[in-house]
């Protein structure tokens, strides 16, 4: 380009300093909304998980806690002390009644 008089010049260099300007501040403005979007994708992801994470440890706990009770019900037939007889029948329809009464329970 052939700039012949200084009013030409100063406007080229001026325009040229305008439209850099401007591509680096937006360039600066996506990376910035970008780096929030993520953050706040990431920080919503943790917390979506978490409240997963409650709900199965929840159903974990209250299926063990199940299991637990079972265990130590059925563990009082073994001592002589504890006037507690149950026969195999017995233990099967208890065992069939905490199946149908938790259904989370996928078996025994």
């Amino acid at each position: 380009m052939n700039f012949k008089s200084i009013q030409t010049k100063i406007g080229f260099g001026t325009g040229l300093c305008v439209l850099v300007t401007a591509v680096v501040i937006t360039t600066i403005a996506t990376l910035y909304m970008r780096n929030n979007a993520m953050d706040a994708v990431t920080k919503e992801t943790v917390v979506r998980a978490g409240g997963q994470a409650a709900v199965i440890e929840s159903e974990l706990e209250r299926t063990f806690e199940t299991a637990r009770t079972l265990a130590n019900i059925l563990s009082g037939v073994k001592y002589e002390s504890v006037r507690f007889d149950l026969d195999r029948d017995r233990v099967m329809d208890i065992l069939r009644i905490i199946l149908i009464n938790n259904p989370h329970v996928s078996g025994i």
